[in-house]
């Protein structure tokens, strides 16, 4: 994710973040070395710490001055994005419920359900369009119910395999 931003002061500064919190910073252009793990070193020798990452808020502070890199998430992207986390950990523990419609639920239903969600949010964040935010989150959030209900299938499936064999 590359988000580009322009400062009446530094001047345009890139912030790209790869996989795994793999942060490059530029500043016109220059590639600014690491000094520790959030200390970046300007061209002009000032250091400069960043302080979150893309889909906390990215947030650049030069002299004490912050510069806004990344916006903090909305209220609206953070239950979007997570609430079929709490859904699917719900259903995959009743086990009525799950009688009905199988889902995966638990700590491996809520694994999935939380990276779908992380890479959700992520997806919200790019677009800029509130109303194209709401639908890419819901449609995703589907897709994750979806995922977890093709997991209790396959589980139901090599159960029902099993049991026949034994």
């Amino acid at each position: 994710m590359i988000v580009t931003v322009t400062d009446e002061q530094i001047g345009k500064i890139e912030y790209e973040e790869r996989g795994f919190g793999r942060i490059t910073l530029r500043v016109g252009g220059v590639t600014l070395q690491k000094k520790d793990k959030s200390t970046f070193v300007l061209p002009d020798g000032t250091d400069a710490v960043l302080k979150g990452c893309f889909l906390t808020g990215a947030t650049l502070i030069v002299k004490g001055r912050p510069i806004c890199i990344s916006g903090k998430p909305k209220w609206y992207e953070i239950v979007i994005a997570f609430a079929p986390v709490a859904f699917v950990i719900a259903w995959g523990a009743s086990p009525t419920l799950v009688q009905i419609f199988p889902m995966i639920g638990g700590v491996i239903g809520g694994a999935v359900s939380a990276l779908i969600g992380a890479s959700a949010l992520a997806c919200m964040k790019s677009c800029k369009k509130t109303a194209l935010k709401i639908g890419l989150g819901i449609l995703i959030a589907a897709l994750n119910v979806g995922a977890c209900a093709l997991i209790g299938f396959g589980v139901l499936s090599a159960a029902s395999r099993v049991a026949g064999v034994l």
